[in-house]
């Protein structure tokens, strides 16, 4: 597989064919809640959950938003027991990773590993164009043992340029070099009637909506072409200094950045913290309408 970096030399997709002809030297990843990845996943995947990734969310929000899956802001990769599990999943710099999931139905977890992998420094990470359902349409086989890939050395080496933290983020309120965030939620979470345990609902100013479920095709498991992404961006998107994205809690929308990544060659930073740790500062703007 090429590499995943930008301007024209690598893909950030790939088929089944594409897959198969990598063989044993690829580390395959099962992105999918856990349940799914035991009752059958790719014979070699190993199984990555993005909430098992996260910073803790902090005491003062509502309780719902400290379990799992609620804060999505991405945990101190540097610590040791990070990098720890890193190593134990076969995680390694130099060896190319495909990741997949469920598709549509996913809500952006292969994209989310996949882009996390790619922040830490992993030179060839790819996802699973039709994800699992891909693999099952050609009958290929499936295993439920649970498989331990080796050890590996592996030492991160973050890529600042594909994520905006907080502080930088609000650090730009009000300066022409805010960025121009794409909001990859529904429209009903854009325009704030969900949901009901955020802090505050709406959207950041000047956010542009591109709606997660349209990046894939009709049968939900395929992702769009370039000319129907491209469709989706705000007119003379090209010529933006500054641009990232952003969801409810960071999963959505890393999906979303490395497709556009491989279809424009541009790297769309993520802003992980998302509209949950944005909306959880009461000094900071919210639209609604």
């Amino acid at each position: 597989m090429a590499n995943s970096e930008v301007n024209g030399r690598g893909t950030l997709l790939v088929t089944i064919e594409e897959l198969l002809a990598l063989g044993r030297e690829c580390l395959v990843v099962d992105a999918r809640p856990y349940k799914e990845f035991q009752r059958g996943h790719i014979p070699g995947a190993v199984h990555i959950g993005w909430e098992d990734w996260n910073e803790k969310a902090p005491d003062r929000v509502r309780p719902i938003l400290r379990q799992p899956g609620y804060w999505g802001k991405l945990a101190d990769l540097e610590k040791p027991q990070y990098i720890d599990k890193f190593r134990k999943l076969g995680v390694d710099r130099d060896r190319p990773v495909v990741v997949y999931a469920g598709g549509r139905s996913s809500k952006g977890r292969e994209g989310r590993i996949a882009w996390m992998l790619i922040y830490a420094g992993v030179k060839h990470v790819a996802m699973l164009d039709g994800g699992i359902k891909a693999w099952k349409r050609r009958s290929l086989p499936l295993e439920t043992d649970i498989n331990s890939p080796g050890f590996t050395s592996f030492v991160p080496d973050f890529k600042q340029e594909r994520r905006i933290l907080h502080k930088d983020l609000t650090a730009l309120i009000d300066t022409d070099l805010f960025p121009r965030l794409l909001d990859t939620r529904s429209q009903d979470e854009f325009s704030g009637k969900r949901f009901w345990y955020q802090p505050k609902k709406g959207r950041i100013p000047k956010a542009h909506l591109v709606v997660f479920n349209d990046v894939y095709t009709d049968d939900g498991h395929n992702f769009v072409g370039e000319e129907a992404y491209k469709s989706l961006l705000p007119e003379g998107y090209q010529s933006l200094r500054n641009i990232g994205t952003y969801c409810e809690v960071g999963v959505r929308t890393c999906t979303v950045a490395l497709l556009h990544e491989h279809y424009t060659g541009t790297i769309l930073p993520v802003y992980d913290g998302s509209i949950m740790e944005w909306s959880f500062d009461n000094e900071l703007p919210i639209l609604t309408i």
